[in-house]
Formats: C-alpha cells, sequence, structure tokens
C-alpha cells in the first residue's frame, strides 16, 4: 500500500523535524564541551603560570664580596658559568657585590640555581661539598 502523498508529506516533514531538533543539539553540546574546554584551560594556564612564578622567583644564586678575587676575574666566571649573562652585566654584578657586600646574580628555579652554583665552583676549581 502506497501512502497519500499528504501522509507522505507530514512524514517526510516529521523526520524533517527531527533531524533538525537532533542536529540543535548536537551544536549546543558542541557549543558546551567547547566553552568548558576553553574555560578549565585558561584556569589551568593561569595556575600553572602563577605557580611557574612563584618557583622561579623562590631561589636566588648570590655573589659575595671577598678581597681575594680580582673584579676581572669574578666578571669573567660570572660570565662564562651564567649563559645569560654578558660580561657587561657580570662586571655590574661584580661591582653591586663589592659595593654592597653581595649580589643577587640570578632568580630562578631550585635545580637550576644549584647548577649554577656548581657551574661557577668548577670554574673556580672549588667543590662546593667541601665544609
Amino acid at each position: 500500500m502506497e501512502a497519500s502523498p499528504e501522509v507522505a508529506a507530514n512524514m517526510a516533514m516529521e523526520k524533517s523535524n527531527e533531524l533538525e531538533q537532533s542536529e540543535e543539539k548536537k551544536s549546543k553540546l558542541e557549543e558546551t564541551i567547547e566553552s568548558i574546554k576553553e574555560t578549565e584551560t585558561t584556569e589551568q594556564t593561569d595556575e600553572a603560570k602563577k605557580d611557574r612564578l612563584e618557583q622561579i622567583m623562590a631561589w636566588k644564586v648570590v655573589l659575595f664580596n671577598d678581597d681575594i678575587h680580582s673584579f676581572k676575574y669574578v666578571t669573567e666566571v660570572l660570565a662564562s658559568s651564567i649563559p645569560q649573562l654578558t660580561r657587561e652585566v657580570a662586571h655590574t654584578i661584580t661591582v653591586e657585590a663589592h659595593n654592597s657586600g653581595k649580589a643577587t646574580v640570578i632568580c630562578t628555579w631550585k635545580s637550576k640555581a644549584e647548577f649554577y652554583c656548581t657551574a661557577y665552583a668548577q670554574v673556580r676549581n672549588v667543590d662546593p661539598l667541601e665544609p
């Protein structure tokens, strides 16, 4: 039996409406998922940035003044053991340590600070583990 043209048209309209509703639900669901992803990512990123900043600022490599080493020697050792420092910046740090008794060389996270101290000690031929 064939359906009348009116019944066939009604069935086609119902099918079309069902598809539209299904697409709308799918679209809304995708929007919601994307919104949640963006929100969680932003919050995690902000928290990660805050944690990272705290780690970076937590450790300082400090240079103390002494009457044994020359300005030139200390400047060269700093510049060679810490790649971020130019000779000009290393000299400025050396002068600050001389004038005030100590100077912050770099602020970084713990493992990097330990690495720089070890590199500095190796250049000076000093074992940092000796008392």
